[in-house]
């Protein structure tokens, strides 16, 4: 399952309550990690996919 950018954008927005996807950089780590952890997980997202929509670094998407 393969989400478009667009898509993706609005479940990372719905999962850190938050205005954009870009937001989640801002978000405390533990919240930050367990949002990154259920997105790779449970929305099944690429890490590439979320890093290109966060801005947040690939290792960190990876460690989460």
């Amino acid at each position: 399952m393969c989400l478009r950018d667009k898509e993706a954008g609005v479940i990372i927005k719905n999962l850190g309550k938050i205005e954009q996807a870009t937001d989640l950089p801002k978000l405390d780590k533990l919240t930050r990690d367990k949002c990154l952890k259920e997105l790779k997980e449970t929305y099944d997202l690429s890490i590439r996919q979320i890093e290109r929509l966060t801005g947040i670094n690939r290792g960190i998407v990876a460690k989460a």
